[in-house]
């Protein structure tokens, strides 16, 4: 006990004299013992930058982009025989599908047929031509018929008869040996959009009248002047809660998809024709890549750099930033990161793998 309190007392004593020197109260500390001792808030701040953990995030790639849309005015769908419609199904915006009528004449059933070469006679058996090779490759589409050819034959005549049938036709002896032109319409697809209806029940049409229009449609879609710097891989434009797919180089694969009232609403007619609007570019199927401080990577070359892993250097490409973080993507020789250097030493040269 009593030694304690000599060593006490020489300490006290000790550090009374230093004071007296002139000596700081670190130094003084310094002198006297070891480092290990000294409060924590004494102890001189370690050169050793800590490594941080890296962040793993899914990453889209997504650009801000132009996106000009092509539009192809809608077609005039003719009859092609004189009398007074008795029917008529027509209503802007309807879907008419190739083997559906949508006027009656006369009390007869007009069938519309998309057909590679319109028809422009009538048929009988043993006919032959480009247009009974079109007439009897739809009727097979459509399920009517199991063989196609350029030659007309009882099965065609037949076909074409029960599809009348089936659209209430009852089949006059006029037409059950014939595929009669004027009960038919020419469609330039199998299935078309209705944009405005030109006759109504009661009026009185001539053969080439126009009995209804297609609306106008979207003939292609691209990315105006794509970012050349993207990732890799299959990409989508969105545009709110629209989505469609794209290449890489911007031609978008399904243009009526964006002819749509929410995309259109926003798109800006342009003088030369066609509409323009704003979208992002995305990958389609988002890649993982990490997240570090932006000070973590060190010697860029464009986009591609290093960081310091746990006594590694590693060579990363930098594919984006945001808000004071950076994104990187790892070659296949380096697939995960677990922590960084945070301050990079960027007197250090890099090698980029």
């Amino acid at each position: 006990m009593g030694r304690s309190r000599r060593s006490n007392s020489m300490l006290v004593g000790a550090i009374a004299v230093a004071a007296c020197l002139g000596i700081g109260a670190g130094g003084s500390a310094a002198l006297l013992y070891d480092g290990t001792l000294m409060p924590e808030e004494l102890t001189s701040p370690s050169t050793e930058d800590p490594q941080v953990p890296v962040v793993r995030a899914d990453f889209e790639d997504a650009r801000q982009v132009s996106v000009r849309l092509a539009m192809v005015d809608g077609v005039a769908v003719m009859g092609n025989r004189a009398g007074v419609v008795t029917g008529s199904k027509c209503v802007p915006g309807m879907l008419v599908s190739s083997g559906e009528s949508v006027t009656e004449l006369d009390g007869l059933p007009l069938v519309g047929l998309a057909t590679t070469k319109p028809l422009w006679r009538d048929l009988v058996v043993g006919d032959r031509g480009a247009d009974v090779a079109a007439l009897s490759t739809e009727l097979a589409r459509l399920g009517l018929l199991g063989s196609t050819g350029d030659r007309v034959t009882r099965d065609t005549v037949k076909a074409f008869s029960a599809m009348m049938e089936a659209l209430g036709m009852a089949s006059p002896n006029a037409y059950r040996d014939l595929i009669a032109r004027d009960l038919t319409v020419w469609l330039p697809a199998v299935e078309i959009e209705v944009g405005e209806c030109s006759v109504s029940t009661g009026m009185s049409v001539l053969a080439g009248d126009t009995l209804w229009v297609s609306a106008s449609h979207a003939e292609s879609a691209r990315v105006v002047s794509p970012p050349s710097d993207v990732l890799p891989g299959d990409r989508i434009v969105r545009v709110g809660a629209v989505t469609v797919a794209s290449r890489r180089d911007g031609v978008i694969a399904n243009p009526g998809a964006l002819s749509v009232p929410e995309v259109m609403a926003q798109a800006q007619a342009l003088p030369e024709g066609g509409y323009e609007f704003t979208a992002v570019f995305a990958l389609a199927r988002p890649v993982e890549v990490f997240v570090v401080p932006p000070s973590a990577v060190r010697g860029l070359e464009g986009d591609y750099g290093c960081v310091d892993s746990e006594g590694r250097e590693i060579a990363v490409r930098v594919v984006g930033s945001e808000l004071g973080q950076t994104f990187l993507r790892l070659d296949e020789a380096n697939p995960s990161l677990i922590s960084v250097r945070s301050k990079a030493d960027q007197s250090k040269r890099c090698v980029p793998g």
